[in-house]
């Protein structure tokens, strides 16, 4: 499966301009949590609020949600339910905290992803989130397969279980390709401290 985007050197500073890209998109920003978690996180919600207790938040007084699939009923939050949503577009997500055709930007507002026009998922690679290729700087919680699909036995029992006999999937914040943001951190043991990337909304 091919889940490569746009990819460009590390270390350089790629505009949208310089791929051929219109630079009037709206920006919004991501962070990585301080802080660190099981995978007992409250549910969806205990998450988002999480993101928003954090001391790397950013002080632009704007919400912040968790980038993390899972929960049942109203409090489900998915991206896709066919590989990059591409079966039925926007009408897969459920409380999906993307936008379409937006930029997201590290804190300092350098630009490192940008989501399709008719989909709320990463398409455009522009510079990696996070310049340190170690495990404690990349790696967060998702639940989510590298085709954005929800891993329905990886989320930790929907985020509210810290047994080491249960699993969660983690993301890359390093990786170049959407696929391997998602996922690549691999599964982890529901007992391991991964940190949390919240999307401003």
């Amino acid at each position: 499966m091919d889940l490569m985007a746009c990819s460009n050197d590390e270390g350089s500073n790629t505009t949208g301009s310089s791929l051929g890209l219109p630079d009037d998109t709206p920006r919004k920003k991501m962070f990585l949590t301080q802080n660190k978690y099981n995978g007992n996180l409250g549910g969806i919600a205990g998450a988002d609020s999480k993101c928003m207790s954090d001391p790397q938040k950013p002080n632009d007084g704007k919400t912040y949600k968790a980038f993390i699939v899972g929960g049942t009923g109203t409090s489900e939050r998915r991206a896709c339910q066919s590989y990059l949503c591409e079966t039925n577009n926007l009408n897969e997500h459920l409380n999906w905290i993307l936008d379409v055709n937006t930029t997201y930007t590290r804190p300092d507002g350098t630009a490192s992803w940008r989501t399709a026009s008719n989909r709320k998922v990463f398409s455009i690679f522009l510079n990696r989130f996070v310049t340190t290729n170690t495990e404690d700087a990349r790696e967060f919680w998702t639940g989510m397969l590298g085709t954005w699909e929800t891993a329905l036995n990886l989320t930790c029992n929907n985020w509210t279980l810290s047994n080491p006999l249960y699993r969660g999937l983690a993301g890359n914040a390093y990786a170049d390709t959407e696929g391997y943001f998602v996922e690549d951190g691999g599964q982890e043991t529901c007992d391991t401290q991964r940190k949390l990337l919240c999307v401003e909304q």
